[in-house]
């Protein structure tokens, strides 16, 4: 029983600021924005969303599968992940491209500005779930679109109004399709380690009880959600950053059906913007509607009953990067091993804060024995993993 994790692998460097931004931004300027921060400290770190969910998975000994493209600068950072128990051979490799590159910076109020440089990630768009499942099991599920692609075909949406616009045509704002590049690699064994990454051997899909779609190239995000629907794969959606890059018919789709769709209040807010709808229209969509709040915890809504999930203090706060990833970790962790949704959401709760006191997103580190005497400190709560 295990878990796909989809979504970036990046390179963040991850800049902490002493004051706060909003002492910086004039409001009746904002068309006119030219600012500079001068910050404290500079780190480069493991990350991205699918190498951060995934490494707060393997904390709690679950072995989860990442299916991302990276560039060639990747090989220290694939080694260590399978140091970690991560499975890394669906992991692609895009030779001619750097590994996407983060650029984060944090003021003093937690409030962060980030930069992000796609590189390998654009090419994750041609990453497909048929492709990893045996044959037998997927061949039969999807329909070939003009794009190349395979698409399920889907009823009117819930909301209802006009029929979707083409995918292959409109699915996007501003998407430029990446260029072609060459491979570089000279040597017999480059070109065994590329053939080996285009080839990955198959999964059953018996054994993979859950998607995570994490922030990622756009297209990919939605293939990954269309194909999940058509294998019957349960998935959580997380568009995070990149809500504005979809149209409102294909982010509804992308919901609409969801196991799980995730993202803080801001993310949840602009949602409902996009899609003229309200929290309750979300909740009837999919089964778990999930809102974090930073600091003050989260809330997860299941049907129509909410959960307030609190905070676990940290002990310091030195860097807020890559909680969220963390809390999401604690979620899947709950969801494949059927815990309530208390439980679950505690476990997310408590993940985020050890990253919380941590530079980067993936160098907190902890024993299971530990967690667990935590987690009752926090919550007077035993807990069994």
């Amino acid at each position: 029983m295990s878990v796909i994790i989809t979504g970036s692998l990046a390179f963040d460097h991850i800049m902490n600021f002493k004051g706060n931004f909003a002492d910086y931004i004039l409001p009746e300027k904002t068309h006119q924005i030219n600012l500079s921060f001068a910050v404290e400290t500079l780190r480069k770190e493991r990350g991205g969303c699918a190498g951060n969910i995934a490494y707060n998975l393997s904390l709690l000994d679950e072995k989860p599968i990442i299916l991302a493209t990276a560039g060639e600068d990747f090989s220290e950072y694939k080694k260590w992940l399978e140091s970690k128990r991560i499975d890394t051979r669906f992991i692609r490799l895009i030779h001619g491209e750097m590994t996407a590159l983060g650029f984060g910076i944090t003021d003093a109020a937690d409030n962060q500005i980030w930069g992000f440089y796609p590189g390998a990630m654009n090419f994750a768009k041609d990453l497909s779930l048929n492709d990893i499942f045996t044959k037998e099991e997927s061949k039969d599920n999807l329909v070939k679109s003009s794009s190349g692609f395979g698409l399920p075909r889907f009823g009117a949406s819930r909301f209802g109004g006009a029929k979707p616009s083409s995918f292959a045509n409109s699915a996007f704002k501003n998407e430029t399709p990446p260029a072609k590049t060459s491979g570089i690699f000279s040597s017999e064994e480059d070109k065994e380690e590329e053939e080996q990454e285009y080839k990955p051997p198959t999964l059953n899909r018996e054994e993979i009880k859950l998607l995570m779609i994490a922030p990622g190239n756009p297209q990919a995000m939605m293939r990954f959600a269309f194909e999940a629907k058509a294998l019957h794969l349960p998935y959580i959606f997380d568009p995070g950053m990149q809500i504005p890059q979809f149209n409102r018919d294909n982010l509804l789709k992308a919901i609409d059906g969801a196991k799980v769709l995730i993202g803080n209040d801001y993310e949840i807010a602009l949602i409902e913007e996009m899609l003229n709808a309200k929290k309750e229209h979300l909740i009837r969509l999919v089964e778990y509607l999930i809102i974090t709040q930073g600091g003050k915890g989260s809330l997860i809504f299941k049907e129509d009953k909410g959960v307030e999930i609190p905070p676990v203090i940290p002990k310091s706060v030195i860097d807020p990067t890559g909680a969220g990833d963390a809390y999401r970790a604690g979620i899947i962790y709950g969801l494949l091993n059927k815990m309530p949704v208390e439980k679950m959401g505690r476990i997310g709760s408590l993940l985020a804060t050890y990253t919380v006191e941590k530079y980067g997103t993936t160098t907190h580190e902890f024993k299971i024995i530990e967690f667990k005497k935590r987690f009752w400190e926090s919550f007077g709560e035993k807990l069994e993993l």
